[in-house]
């Protein structure tokens, strides 16, 4: 069986990326921001409305367009969630969403765990 037809693999094959990628920055002398980004919740947080590209992309690149401050249209959900994916993270960098869920233990006495280093999940 191939390893990504495997329970635990995108857990595994993104760890494995996240560390990757940081240790290039640092080869390179890049300070990597990893961050996680679930464009589908955050498109019904932001909005109160279902994600359903296929039947309302106008109506989505008309959100989209007004978190980001100009027009976009979008080809296909990939995009869509690629730049609502971005966007997130720009929030974060620029430190107009302070919220990091990845620093917010679920549970009392949780430890929080960073094993490709430090990780964010931005959050308005």
């Amino acid at each position: 069986m191939a390893p990504n037809g495997l329970r635990g693999s995108m857990i595994t094959n993104g760890l494995l990326v996240a560390r990757h990628v940081r240790e290039r920055g640092r080869r390179e002398g890049v300070d990597v921001v990893l961050s996680e980004a679930h464009p589908k919740v955050l498109y019904y947080a932001s909005t109160g409305r279902l994600y359903d590209y296929d039947g309302n992309s106008v109506s989505m690149d008309a959100a989209l367009s007004g978190w980001l401050g100009f027009e976009v249209t979008t080809r296909d959900s990939n995009q869509w969630d690629a730049f609502a994916s971005a966007y997130a993270v720009l929030q974060g960098i620029e430190q107009l969403w302070t919220r990091d869920l990845h620093q917010v233990a679920s549970e009392r006495g949780e430890t929080l765990w960073h094993p490709a280093g430090s990780s964010h999940y931005f959050w308005p």
